[in-house]
């Protein structure tokens, strides 16, 4: 009997798999995404008594001190230190001179002398966040409905305490 079969005597050899160009849009795509989908890992919890003023800047938050002012109290990283009357300071929290806040300053003082610890412990940090800890930066919470007399108490007396870099939280004006 006559096989009916062919045999393929043809072997074909394997072709080269280029993937220079799918490597070039894969890192671009990386890239773009990598990009858009950062996040800032500071977050703030802003309380349900503060008003924020709305502002057209947009800058990113860095990891600081958060001083929260309401027309009720004032909260450092969120401990009540002082509280208020009216929107305004006990003459009793104030220092003989009127303007400087003891209590304030005090904690402020203890605050900035922990981040300066945590400094000079990590001089060389596995963690690169840390250096990032800048000892004299606060970011202010104040409600927009609070005197500049208030506010002015506030950071003249943060920078007595060594806190005179400022960035204030504001709401982002919807363009």
């Amino acid at each position: 009997m006559i096989s009916l079969r062919r045999k393929s005597s043809v072997k074909l050899e394997p072709l080269p798999l280029n993937i220079t160009s799918l490597m070039d849009v894969l890192t671009v795509l990386l890239f773009f995404l990598i990009r858009f989908f950062t996040v800032n890992p500071m977050t703030l919890s802003i309380p349900k008594d503060i008003a924020l003023p709305k502002a057209s800047v947009n800058q990113q938050i860095i990891e600081a001190l958060v001083i929260s002012l309401s027309k009720n109290e004032l909260r450092i990283q969120g401990h009540l230190v002082v509280t208020l009357e009216g929107g305004s300071f006990k003459k009793s929290d104030l220092a003989p001179n009127g303007v400087i806040i003891p209590k304030v300053q005090t904690y402020l003082a203890s605050e900035i002398d922990k981040r300066k610890n945590i400094l000079e412990d990590n001089e060389h940090p596995t963690n690169p966040a840390i250096k990032e800890l800048p000892p004299g930066k606060v970011i202010i919470q104040v409600d927009k409905d609070l005197t500049f007399d208030t506010i002015k108490r506030l950071l003249h007396t943060a920078t007595k305490a060594g806190h005179g870099d400022f960035q204030f939280l504001v709401t982002t004006i919807q363009q």
